[in-house]
C-alpha cells in the first residue's frame, strides 16, 4: 500500500519572514514567527480564503524579549477559542526567555 500526499498551490502572500508557522482552524488563521523594523513580531494572517489570504497584523513582542522562537496552537474546543503559545528569547543571552499566550480571534494577550 502507498501513501501519497497531493499538494494544491492556492497562492502566496508577503511576509516580514516566517520560519515557523501554525494554522488555526477555529479562527482560520495563520500564525508565523517574523522580525518587522528589527523586532520580533507574530505575524497573523486570515486563511478565511486559501486563495486570498489577508494579513491582520503583526504583534510586537519586543517589550517581552529579544527574539520569537517558536510559535503553537491549541485548538479552543466546543465554543472556547484556540491559544496561541509564543516562545521569546530574552534580551540576555544567558537569561531564561517567556511564554506569551494570546487568544486566537481576539488577539488578546492571556498571559
Amino acid at each position: 500500500m502507498t501513501n501519497t500526499l497531493q499538494l494544491n498551490w492556492k497562492s502566496t502572500i508577503k511576509v516580514d519572514g516566517a520560519e515557523i508557522s501554525d494554522f488555526d482552524p477555529k479562527s482560520k488563521r495563520l500564525f508565523a514567527t517574523g522580525e518587522f523594523v528589527d523586532k520580533p513580531v507574530l505575524q497573523v494572517i486570515d486563511l478565511t480564503d486559501p486563495t486570498k489570504p489577508a494579513k491582520v497584523t503583526n504583534i510586537d513582542l519586543s517589550s517581552i524579549g529579544a527574539g520569537i522562537q517558536s510559535v503553537a496552537v491549541r485548538k479552543g474546543i466546543g465554543n472556547a477559542s484556540s491559544v496561541v503559545a509564543v516562545a521569546i528569547s530574552a534580551n540576555g543571552s544567558t537569561d531564561n526567555g517567556k511564554i506569551a499566550f494570546f487568544d486566537a480571534l481576539t488577539l488578546a494577550k492571556l498571559s
